[in-house]
């Protein structure tokens, strides 16, 4: 197979790029207007702190986070606004590429329009992007590294794969899940076929520079006696619910927003299936094969597979973009743009602490929703991820 893929449709004008830049911000403004909510989430805490103590590992996690936080301390302060100030332009960023490889893709204004806004209501994201943690983050890292990889199929510069290399690097001194989404990617190119890619030399050198940036941690776990193995096992056996796959798969369309399911399920077939498709069909592998490793892992929290979901919002937008196009494209378009909207607006209070305690409890009962942990101890009104969103001020101050 060729190593050059040339563009599906004509070269877009530089004014194409303007819906992806507008759902950035858009997101970005959103969540810099919703930042108080009912106080620091307990993990914010944890990072502040690590930021105090500064080191070239920790015990259940690399250091980037650390910095970030030492960063945001030293030159922001630690008001809710200024923590969850990076964090924000982590999610902008994120809508903003999963729009533009909708575009890179071959996709037009409205396939455009339709993955960022999946993007933007994703609840999972909605979530991860509203607080201080590695996860925000991860999200940036994966969903660059996926714009990387159709950039380089698409343009035939393989230079590029050094670049990947080191953003994958930076995403292991944040989260060792990218881990993950490097396996994905090159089982993927296997399958996919793409021999061209990694009979590349620059494939490699990418490779070996992820690993380079990852090495101080690594020295650092293997100088403190490897915790990271006694935190995984104590988590997976006194802490985190096991799922069943079943399960596991049925929490993905919850996490990332029932009425867009079948955006990302589409898009998922469509990357695996759609001739046009074929050069970039290693996106689909590559979320299968995530899916299927964090299953079989057996101890997987549902939210570790959000972070790959932009190229599968990319190719379901453009699938109902063509729909579009062979059917009444009006009714199609408007009818996918209104459903993921509202269904978004509706889950945003489930994503984020829009409302009241009060106010959330009396909501989600409304919908019928029961508040899960995933982890071993009994609830109360509230899930846990916004019952752990009540740090109070004076804890940071006096900390």
């Amino acid at each position: 197979m060729s190593a050059r893929v040339e563009s599906i449709d004509a070269p877009l004008a530089w004014r194409d790029r303007f819906v992806p830049l507008l759902l950035g911000a858009v997101t970005l403004v959103f969540h810099l207007l919703t930042t108080g909510g009912y106080g620091y989430f307990r993990d914010e805490l944890y990072y502040l702190a690590n930021g105090e103590h500064l080191a070239f590992g920790y015990i259940d996690h690399p250091p980037l986070v650390g910095v970030v936080a030492a960063s945001i301390r030293s030159v922001f302060g630690t008001s809710l606004f200024a923590i969850r100030l990076f964090p924000a332009f982590a999610g902008a960023a994120s809508v903003w590429l999963t729009a533009d490889m909708t575009r890179e893709l071959g996709g037009k204004r409205f396939a455009q329009a339709l993955a960022g806004l999946v993007a933007v209501f994703a609840p999972v994201w909605v979530s991860l992007f509203s607080i201080l943690s590695m996860n925000a983050f991860d999200v940036l890292f994966w969903t660059a590294c996926f714009w990387l990889v159709i950039r380089i199929i698409k343009t035939g510069d393989q230079t590029l794969w050094l670049v990947f290399g080191v953003i994958a690097g930076l995403g292991l001194e944040n989260k060792l899940s990218v881990l993950f989404l490097c396996f994905g990617i090159g089982v993927g190119l296997v399958l996919g076929r793409r021999w061209d890619e990694l009979r590349s030399r620059w494939f490699w050198l990418g490779a070996v520079t992820a690993g380079f940036l990852l090495l101080p941690y690594l020295a650092w776990q293997r100088g403190h006696g490897w915790p990271l193995i006694e935190f995984m096992r104590n988590a997976k056996e006194l802490k985190n619910v096991a799922l069943s796959p079943w399960r596991f798969i049925s929490e993905q369309v919850l996490l990332m927003g029932p009425l867009s399911a079948p955006i990302w399920l589409l898009g998922l077939a469509f990357l695996l299936a759609a001739p046009q498709m074929l050069p970039f069909r290693v996106l689909g592998f590559s979320y299968v094969v995530v899916l299927l490793t964090l299953i079989v892992s057996g101890n997987a929290k549902p939210y570790y597979l959000a972070p790959a979901y932009a190229p599968l919002f990319a190719g379901g937008a453009i699938f109902f973009e063509r729909l579009g196009g062979l059917l009444r494209g009006k009714i199609i378009h408007g009818a996918a743009i209104a459903v993921v909207t509202v269904g978004g607006l509706i889950t945003l209070p489930l994503a984020k602490p829009l409302l009241s305690e009060d106010d959330y409890v009396r909501y989600s009962a409304a919908l019928g929703l029961v508040p899960s942990a995933g982890e071993r101890h009994a609830m109360g009104r509230l899930p846990q991820f916004f019952a752990d969103i009540h740090g109070s001020n004076r804890t940071v101050l006096d900390g």
